[in-house]
């Protein structure tokens, strides 16, 4: 790494410093080979979601098997290929979702090494909302992520995936943060009883930053053009996941809605999609070229 930044130093100050002595070339190239090393995370986010069979006698929600692999890391912030993460075609992506500037590589020359993984999930994801491509934030669905996690496995992948470590499945890699507890829900439906309920978050394991998977070999993910350059943090289904209304088939509300029987209990019609988002963050250090802007 060093010696090809002095290379691509010296070429620059051949170029345009010619007027320079060869001290205050010396200093030049001195200055532009400096590395930084810091701890900001890389981080992306996937996308679980199915939406509402509209056929009588199965109101379910459905992922088929192998039709859908989503991949952590595929896609760049202000642009609109999230979908390769399972996001809505045409959404573009933002800081809250990676901060990956271009897809399946590293920013600006860096190279992460990778001590650690986690997997938090996220207790909301958008969707585009027609006429206008509006992005409205619905919540994520717990009952839907823990139908999902035992079918779900995730590969650390390189090189368009030629190479790659099988990781297992969402509980068996922690969160390392998130949201935890419940609190006061204003926005909720009114209870039956009255008053305000409370509402919960799901989290992958206890909601602390020491609490991720350690890769202790570590994983260097290498600026691009160099091999191992390329990564993803691949999700695959690997059977049909079926979400049933009503919780299992026995109690399948087949038009997609609870009627409400007798004794005042409140109807209740299923959303027409339900998703869960994952953030994938990378622990480890993160080592580049010193910007030259003061």
């Amino acid at each position: 790494m060093a010696e090809q930044y002095d290379q691509d130093a010296a070429d620059a100050a051949r170029e345009l410093y010619t007027d320079l002595s060869v001290e205050q070339r010396r200093c030049f190239i001195s200055l532009l080979t400096q590395q930084y090393v810091l701890s900001f995370p890389y981080y992306s986010a996937i996308l679980l979601s199915a939406a509402r069979s509209a056929t009588p006698g199965a109101a379910n929600y459905t992922i088929a098997q192998g039709l859908n692999t989503f991949r952590a890391f595929s896609y760049a912030y202000d642009t609109g290929n999230a979908n390769t993460a399972g996001f809505p075609a045409g959404m573009i992506a933002s800081r809250a979702e990676t901060n990956l500037g271009n897809p399946n590589t590293t920013n600006a020359g860096d190279t992460v090494e990778i001590s650690g993984i986690a997997i938090q999930p996220i207790p909301s994801f958008p969707r585009l909302t027609d006429p206008v491509g509006y992005v409205q934030d619905m919540l994520s669905d717990a009952r839907f992520l823990a139908v999902c996690s035992g079918a779900v496995s995730i590969r650390l992948a390189l090189n368009a995936g030629r190479e790659g470590y099988d990781m297992g499945i969402v509980p068996m890699i922690p969160g390392a943060g998130g949201l935890e507890g419940a609190g006061l829900d204003n926005l909720g439906a009114q209870a039956i009883q009255g008053g305000r309920l409370d509402f919960g978050f799901a989290t992958n394991g206890r909601a602390q930053s020491n609490n991720y998977f350690e890769m202790p070999e570590g994983v260097v993910w290498m600026p691009q053009g160099k091999r191992d350059s390329m990564l993803n943090v691949t999700f695959t289904i690997n059977r049909n996941i079926i979400a049933y209304t009503g919780g299992d088939l026995a109690n399948n509300a087949t038009q997609g809605a609870d009627v409400p029987p007798a004794g005042g209990i409140r109807g209740y019609v299923y959303p027409a999609i339900v998703g869960a988002a994952l953030m994938v963050h990378l622990k480890g250090r993160t080592i580049g070229p010193r910007t030259m802007v003061s």
